[in-house]
């Protein structure tokens, strides 16, 4: 009998030894393949599968992973910072070192609830709620799950608030403003380009003597958000036409065949405005559009009224 038992209990090791042994190794395989997925999580932080994959795989083992005391420092400084801050913006070197905890030990549940934490209190809401998931998705019980899902709604409401006094806000009601009167500006410059303006025709310049010395019109063409001033001569006296040196090519008696015309750009319109080039002394006139886009108002140098000029079909 005794030589039997003997035989029993070494058959009993035997057994266990055989049962125990895979399951070792599959301990070890299980955290050489945690580790490795954790350095591919080091070089691509945003990747959020390959995030979950590791929480889920941790959660998986037979025993739970062990904290690194790297992790761990940075935890606790980031513990630290959050007790410590005064605002959103001091919270942003404790959301640094949850991260980097979480680097570390990326199944670690008490450091995703602190990151939330810390993203929330900087303001960082969606960011607060992505790492609530995170927590709930490590696995605790009931009672914490719920609350962190309770708390991401929370958030929710947190969030529509900060958007809504953010929205009201001086500088959202100027940048409003700005990008109103910035959309009514292009409008108005689409609705006008390509467009003349014609200011007046058949406008009669007279020589020295009094007699007439020549006929001309003079228009505002936009091109590119740009306005030109032309002036053409349609009619010209014999004292116009030496001046214009008496060429058959550049003096055509009839308004179409090519005299040339006096071009100067005006520059770019800004606010409906434009100003023209400077004259010998140094003086400006003024190009004003209406707010329609159909007519605008010229002020010259030295001028004492304006002269208006109406939108015409192409000259």
């Amino acid at each position: 009998m005794p030589h039997q038992k003997h035989l029993s209990a070494m058959a009993f090791i035997f057994a266990s030894v055989l049962f125990l042994a895979p399951s070792g190794a599959r301990a070890q395989d299980a955290k050489s393949s945690l580790a490795t997925l954790v350095e591919q999580l080091q070089s691509n932080p945003s990747d959020t599968a390959l995030r979950e994959r590791i929480i889920k795989q941790a959660r998986q083992m037979m025993h739970p992973p062990a904290i690194p005391e790297e992790a761990r420092r940075h935890f606790i400084v980031g513990e630290t910072i959050v007790k410590s801050a005064k605002s959103p913006a001091e919270e942003a070197p404790a959301v640094d070192s949850f991260q980097k905890a979480l680097a570390v030990a990326p199944w670690w549940a008490d450091a995703y609830y602190d990151l939330a934490t810390a993203q929330e209190l900087a303001g960082s809401y969606d960011d607060a709620q992505a790492s609530l998931e995170l927590y709930i998705l490590t696995g605790p019980d009931a009672k914490d799950a719920r609350a962190a899902q309770d708390r991401i709604y929370v958030i929710d409401g947190e969030k529509k608030v900060a958007q809504a006094a953010a929205a009201n806000s001086p500088a959202a009601q100027e940048a409003q403003q700005e990008a109103q009167q910035k959309a009514e500006n292009d409008s108005f410059m689409q609705s006008i380009e390509g467009a003349y303006f014609l200011c007046y025709d058949g406008f009669a310049a007279p020589a020295r003597d009094g007699s007439e010395y020549e006929k001309y019109r003079a228009y505002f063409q936009i091109q590119g958000g740009v306005a030109s001033y032309y002036e053409k001569p349609y009619w010209l006296s014999d004292a116009a036409r030496a001046f214009y040196g008496n060429s058959p090519a550049q003096l055509p008696a009839h308004v179409d065949a090519g005299i040339p015309w006096i071009h100067e750009i005006y520059g770019p319109i800004v606010d409906r405005k434009v100003q023209s080039p400077a004259n010998p002394d140094g003086l400006y006139g003024t190009l004003e559009f209406a707010p329609d886009g159909n007519s605008a108002t010229y002020v010259g140098p030295g001028m004492t009224g304006s002269e208006q000029c109406t939108r015409h079909a192409p000259l």
